[in-house]
């Protein structure tokens, strides 16, 4: 009977050191370091039509979209965005404004000072969606105002890029940035949009280094 006691001692304390060594083996270790994020983007444009023969007045208007950054180094990030950007120029006499509305896809290097403020350098696609006006009609004492699509040789683009952006919080962005056409760059006489941008970036989701036996995957939390 002892020795069945005895037995049954060492084979509880074989599985409690067992039982130990696997949670301290399971216990992940995270890396302060931001690996990843993906957020959502809500900003204002000022735009500037250069090479145009009507001389438009430059307008505001909004954009908005998704973000995702990818961390590689301890100073380097690739991030991109999908933008849903509106682009205004206006007519005072008569008083007309004009709406591009672009999906924009930027691609940037993101350079980092510091955790929480970086350069941004990189290439800007934008493929026109769709297109509206408004006219102001003050005949007669009357103000109306119409609104209609109109046809447009501003195509599709490919722009240079440049800006930075800092922290406010964890959670909150805010970045300016300005484009501008690759056409300014040759020699085409056709018209092209300069575009400075303010956004605030809120970020959904945060993804970090988890360290386990010397080899790392990402954690996600939100």
């Amino acid at each position: 009977m002892l020795c069945i006691i005895r037995k049954i001692k060492v084979y509880f304390l074989f599985l409690l050191l067992l039982c130990s060594s696997y949670n301290l083996q399971s216990q992940a270790v995270y890396s302060s370091k931001e690996q990843s994020r993906i957020g959502f983007i809500v900003g204002m444009t000022a735009s500037q039509l250069y090479r145009d023969t009507m001389k438009y007045e430059a307008g505001i208007f909004f954009n908005a979209g998704l973000n995702y950054a990818l961390s590689f180094s301890d100073k380097s990030n690739i991030s991109i965005d999908l933008i849903l950007s509106g682009i205004t120029v206006k007519r005072s006499n008569p008083i007309i404004k004009y709406r591009f509305f672009y999906i924009e896809l930027p691609i940037y290097y993101q350079y980092k000072f510091s955790d929480n403020f970086r350069l941004n350098l990189g290439l800007q696609y934008s493929q026109p969606a769709f297109t509206e006006s408004d006219s102001l009609d003050g005949a007669k004492g009357i103000v109306a105002v119409t609104r209609k699509s109109f046809s447009t040789k501003m195509g599709s683009d490919l722009g240079v890029l440049a800006g930075i952006e800092f922290d406010i919080t964890p959670n909150l962005t805010m970045a300016t940035r300005y484009t501008i056409s690759a056409k300014s760059f040759g020699t085409t006489s056709d018209p092209y949009f300069g575009v400075f941008n303010v956004s605030f970036k809120i970020v959904l989701y945060h993804g970090y280094r988890e360290i386990i036996h010397k080899k790392e995957k990402t954690k996600a939390t939100f």
